[in-house]
């Protein structure tokens, strides 16, 4: 801003305005003067690593490793997995959705992202991509040993659906025509291979991934894809591989399902291109040849508990006579989980296990929390995701994937950190950011065991750094959220019930009136859409406002009386300290949403997504109102009039500095709990109460931002809460 600019808004606000906003001039020219315009570009991820759902791994010539995620696209590593780059809308890439992945066989720096949104190609290690197949989901893609500048894929016509398409490419991905013949209907294609000698001849192993399920069957053509055949190989297959010196001999596995929830597999071979085939031992999962060696195979059981019997890695050298078990869970490093929840199916049983073109002693494992390495050919694995500080405390490397829906950093302690996410559920650190211990107590995480769990609201006591309220819960769908308390900053063993008066359910919103006693705390949440207040710390609530669509709260900074509620049913206040029967609906229609309510994390509900009252003005309040038509407000009348701040259909959160209150932060994202087009605005900041705004995404690879809290007693340091690469820390 000019100093002309700055001298016209103090005779504007001056001579025109209330006091509120002769604060906020008054503070612009201090701001003027003493901060400086450049940003740094320095986004920096502070999660404990993994805990979202992976969907394919592999690595390049160049030793080059690619992880896809269904949330975040994907994650690169030119270190062996010890550093990750997200590859994002910054690079390209239009889906956040990575369903498949292919390297080209001899150049390094080329591979293909398959993904919701077609097909994107990189030919300078993931720098930049462009599309070049479009038109569906990408549930398999894959280049010619035999001759690399031939490619081939499947589209699926959407992301569930059974019927695909084939195509092909005669320039190494470059561009793509069809194949010549829509593939037989009813069929999910989870993996495609090509005759190592013969570029036209194609198998295609069809079967169920996460969306979608068709019979495991097995199809050839040898055309290019312009006719098929169905090979009459054994039922219910998970896998297939083609031994690389000899294309007439086909390795599978296969899957029965018994009583009582028990299976069966077993390991096929036919020597005469399928015609035949043979049983040669109980085991099943994914197959894997060993390229120096013919008569070498693994089979790596993906579905299995680890202390089952025929769980871990199987081997045969001699063609499938006899098998040695050289990988057992036990040995495996499952990161922060327990054993039995680390190594489980991915995307699919093919998609599960990766390889590298440039060790073949590498194997990737990836699955619904995270994903793992072996360098020995599947005998130990261990963690790609995360790195232990000490017991129990983890450092993630920055392949997370993750849904965040809480964030809060505690006020009398502000190296205490605290986030809450889908699945992974409640976590804390105690370093500022630098290390994190899972605090899920199995008593309250249900299924989860206290392995993860889900946590939808955060409240951090401003002057006891031992207290923390949260929500913990097993399932989302149907809710069975439970409000807790801790007296001892999250510790994993400290949660009391602290919900005597409240339902379970849909539990978020928590604030609190930092004027109330410190010993009986005023508190205010949502359950299940209607407001309770407590008067005793939290212990015991009582219904105050009844209704179907709040899902966030917020007390007045300055004035207990002041109590704020939203959701989708709009914008609510009490101006009686949230008596019942104080509540009225206040701030224009378009702060209401749609006639289609939806859960408020889902695409598509609109509403009140933030309420943020003005640090440093009572009555001075922001509010964050997501949906078309819909944007940034602020009324500095205790909401009785409203002024629209920025105009923005993806906004979801808003943070004003309390050491300079013309400095706002606002957050916008398209996506939240599922993937979503790069059209938001991520996170902006202004330095003149809003009327200008400056974006800030430089270092993200997604604008995707919910969540915004400002470090106290430094409100330089801004967090954010990343769709897909969740919590991040940038210094200003």
């Amino acid at each position: 801003m000019s100093v002309k600019a700055v001298a016209s808004l103090n005779a504007r606000f001056f001579h025109g305005g209330n006091a509120c906003q002769r604060l906020w001039c008054t503070a612009i020219a201090v701001f003027f003067w003493s901060v400086p315009s450049a940003f740094p570009v320095s986004w920096e991820q502070c999660n404990p690593g993994g805990g979202g759902a992976f969907s394919v791994a592999g690595a390049g010539v160049d030793g080059t490793i690619v992880v896809g995620s269904d949330l975040s696209g994907a994650y690169l590593s030119r270190d062996d997995g010890r550093t990750w780059i997200v590859l994002g809308s910054a690079h390209g890439l239009t889906s956040t959705h990575v369903a498949s992945l292919a390297f080209h066989p001899t150049q390094s720096g080329v591979f293909l992202l398959g993904t919701s949104d077609g097909i994107f190609r990189t030919v300078d290690g993931g720098s930049s991509f462009q599309k070049v197949l479009a038109g569906g989901y990408a549930s398999a893609v894959v280049f010619a040993d035999s001759t690399p500048r031939i490619a081939y894929a499947v589209l699926q016509d959407a992301w569930d659906s059974e019927r695909g398409r084939v195509f092909r490419s005669s320039d190494a991905g470059a561009t793509w025509n069809s194949a010549g013949s829509v593939f037989p209907k009813r069929f999910r294609v989870t993996k495609l291979v090509i005759d190592p000698n013969v570029a036209t001849k194609i198998h295609v192993l069809t079967g169920a991934d996460w969306f979608a399920a068709s019979p495991g069957r097995l199809f050839r053509s040898t055309d290019g894809g312009g006719r098929w055949e169905r090979i009459p190989a054994p039922p219910n297959l998970l896998d297939v591989a083609i031994d690389p010196r000899d294309s007439g001999t086909i390795w599978a596995t296969n899957r029965r399902r018994l009583a009582g929830g028990r299976s069966r597999g077993w390991v096929w071979k036919s020597t005469n291109s399928g015609k035949s085939w043979k049983t040669l031992a109980p085991h099943t999962g994914v197959v894997r040849l060993w390229p120096q060696d013919p008569d070498s195979a693994f089979v790596i059981e993906v579905d299995r508990e680890a202390w089952e019997p025929e769980s871990g890695v199987w081997r045969t050298r001699d063609g499938g006579k006899t098998w040695s078990r050289i990988g057992a869970p036990a040995d495996w490093d499952s990161g922060w989980q327990d054993l039995g929840w680390s190594y489980e199916r991915g995307h699919g049983v093919p998609r599960t296990i990766g390889g590298s073109l440039a060790n073949p002693n590498a194997v990737f494992w990836i699955d619904s929390q995270g994903a793992f390495v072996s360098w020995d050919a599947g005998r130990r694995f261990a963690p790609l995701f995360t790195d232990s500080t000490a017991p129990g405390w983890w450092r993630g490397r920055g392949l997370n994937n993750v849904n965040l829906f809480a964030l809060a950093i505690s006020e009398a302690a502000p190296k205490q950190i605290y986030a809450g996410y889908f699945d992974l559920g409640f976590w804390r650190s105690l370093d500022g950011g630098a290390s994190w211990q899972n605090c899920n107590h199995p008593d309250f995480t249900g299924d989860w065991q206290g392995n993860g769990g889900n946590t939808l609201t955060i409240l951090a006591d401003p002057v006891r750094p031992e207290i923390v309220w949260a929500t913990q819960g097993s399932s989302v769908e149907p809710p069975d959220m439970t409000l807790l308390r801790s007296a001892a900053a999250g510790e994993r063993s400290s949660w009391k019930y602290a919900n005597t008066g409240m339902p379970t359910g849909y539990i978020c919103g928590l604030s609190l009136d930092r004027n109330s006693p410190v010993s009986a705390r005023i508190l205010f949440v949502t359950a299940n859409g209607s407001v309770y207040r407590s008067r005793d710390d939290g212990l015991t609530w009582n219904l105050v406002f009844q209704s179907t669509g709040c899902r966030v709260t917020a007390v007045d900074n300055h004035d207990g009386n002041l109590i704020y509620a939203g959701g989708e049913a709009g914008l609510f206040r009490s101006r009686q300290g949230g008596n019942a029967g104080t509540w009225v609906k206040i701030g224009p229609a378009e702060f209401t949403g749609g006639s289609r309510p939806k859960q408020f994390w889902e695409g598509g509900w609109t509403g009140v997504a933030a309420i943020h009252p003005d640090p440093a003005r009572s009555g001075c309040l922001w509010v964050a109102v997501h949906g078309p038509g819909r944007g940034l407000y602020r009324s500095t009348d205790d909401g009785q009039t409203w002024t629209p701040i920025r105009n923005d259909p993806f906004q979801r959160g808003v943070a004003v500095d309390p050491a300079n209150p013309m400095r706002i932060y606002a957050t916008a994202s398209s996506a939240f709990s599922s993937g979503g087009k790069p059209e938001s605005s991520g996170v902006m900041v202004s330095n003149d109460g809003g009327l200008t705004w400056t974006n800030v995404n430089d270092g993200l690879a997604w604008p995707f931002a919910i969540q915004v809290v400002l470090e106290p007693g430094n409100s330089r340091t801004l967090w954010i809460g990343s769709p897909g690469t969740g919590v991040l820390r940038r210094r200003f």
